[in-house]
């Protein structure tokens, strides 16, 4: 959706709504800067414009997602009741408590920063910048788990070296760096990620009564998440699939 002078986001989800929009995602803060380690931007939005965006969408059965990074940025998007923060880098320990409190999903997309230097000359600045956002955004998920914050899984794929699927397991390998255990990755990829998403229909849990739908791939449980590379079958509630 776009702005134009005098529309409000909160107006732009009911009109875009109107023409067939079916998810939101508000930009709050600037990119995540590659050439200088901690730079934040400032927000965009006061927390009155998000929180009538919040409302807005709420009113129409869709969850709003907000792109932000940095302290400012993040806080307006939690005190602002949106459902997940996007990226999140450099919002500090402050805004991690909110969101364990809030209930805000907050999906860290690492493996952003990893392609990036998988892509970048080592003896770069750029490479060097990505390499402590790395450490930084591992650590703060680290301490966010911590302080019992969700955690989804997400990967911002179609980011330069972010490829679909493939970075599914990178992002998994990366919150296992970051500490959590391969039932706590893989719970952030299926349950959690589905509360990113209002559908009463699918909660990303196997249970009586619920579509089943997963992936099944050869191996052991303690061959995950490399195993994930590896595609038996899948299955999208209960009709199996090509992989």
């Amino acid at each position: 959706m776009y702005l134009t002078p005098g529309r409000t986001p909160a107006q732009a989800i009911i009109e875009d709504f109107r023409l067939g929009m079916d998810h939101v995602k508000i930009v709050n803060s600037g990119v995540n800067s590659l050439s200088e380690f901690g730079k934040e931007t400032s927000p965009q939005f006061t927390v009155d414009e998000l929180r009538s965006a919040v409302k807005a969408a709420e009113s129409i059965g869709l969850n709003v997602m907000v792109h932000a990074n940095g302290k400012e940025p993040v806080r307006i998007a939690i005190e602002a009741g949106c459902h997940t923060v996007e990226h999140g880098f450099f919002m500090g320990k402050e805004n991690l408590k909110r969101m364990a409190d809030m209930g805000t999903v907050w999906v860290p997309t690492i493996c952003t920063m990893k392609a990036y230097m998988e892509n970048s000359d080592p003896e770069s600045d750029g490479y060097q910048v990505a390499q402590k956002n790395l450490t930084h955004q591992l650590e703060q998920v680290e301490k966010a788990t911590g302080y019992g914050a969700t955690i989804a899984l997400g990967t911002d794929a179609g980011s330069p070296g972010v490829y679909h699927g493939l970075a599914v397991i990178d992002e998994l390998r990366l919150l296992a760096l970051a500490g959590l255990s391969v039932e706590q990755a893989l719970k952030c990829a299926t349950s959690n990620a589905m509360q990113t998403i209002n559908d009463p229909g699918n909660t990303g849990i196997l249970s009586d009564g619920m579509p089943a739908t997963f992936v099944a791939v050869n191996g052991r449980p303690a061959d995950l998440p490399e195993s994930l590379g590896n595609i038996r079958g899948i299955w999208v509630r209960g009709k199996r699939k090509q992989p």
